[in-house]
């Protein structure tokens, strides 16, 4: 209960940004809904008034970065990436994600590079990743790590190629 409190406190907090006034009308017709269905008691019906104002943001704001789907070449795609130091052995560090295969056609085996740049552009770090089965208008998680010895600090730019399949 207090959490759907706080929802719907932060809800009404966010009409009042001007992003969202493009969507006034229909934000604001349901945010009636939200305080009438939700002083009557009815929960389920609120929830999904919540999830319909929850759609108009995110269609102003677009998709999150991390979902996106980001090219890798020959019609392989990867989306949540991400990059950390191994906690536990701190030369080495740890990647996982996922890669989206629109090629039209089953791969048994693909090889990818993923290159690691600091933000100024310059090569800290380049490895090598196998994703096996991958099948046509699927999509697989991949994980790995490799030595680092510290190159890579603070913010970088992660990019993945395809480099050959069958």
């Amino acid at each position: 209960m207090k959490k759907l409190i706080q929802i719907l406190t932060l809800i009404i907090l966010l009409s009042m940004v001007s992003t969202v006034h493009s969507y006034a009308d229909d934000f604001n017709v349901l945010l009636e809904k939200i305080r009438s269905s939700y002083e009557a008691g009815i929960y389920q019906e609120t929830k999904e008034y919540l999830s319909k104002i929850m759609e108009i943001i995110q269609a102003k704001i677009g998709e999150p970065d991390h979902t996106k789907l980001h090219d890798a070449g020959n019609g392989f795609y990867y989306s949540n990436l991400s990059l950390e130091r191994d906690p536990y052995v701190g030369d080495f560090m740890y990647f996982i994600g996922e890669i989206t295969n629109k090629t039209g056609k089953f791969y048994s085996t693909a090889q990818f590079t993923m290159s690691v740049y600091d933000t100024s552009g310059k090569l800290l770090a380049v490895e090598d990743f196998y994703v096996k089965n991958v099948q046509n208008d699927d999509t697989v998680s991949f994980d790995g790590s490799f030595l680092d010895k510290g190159k890579i600090r603070g913010q970088f730019e992660i990019k993945i190629k395809f480099s050959s399949g069958i």
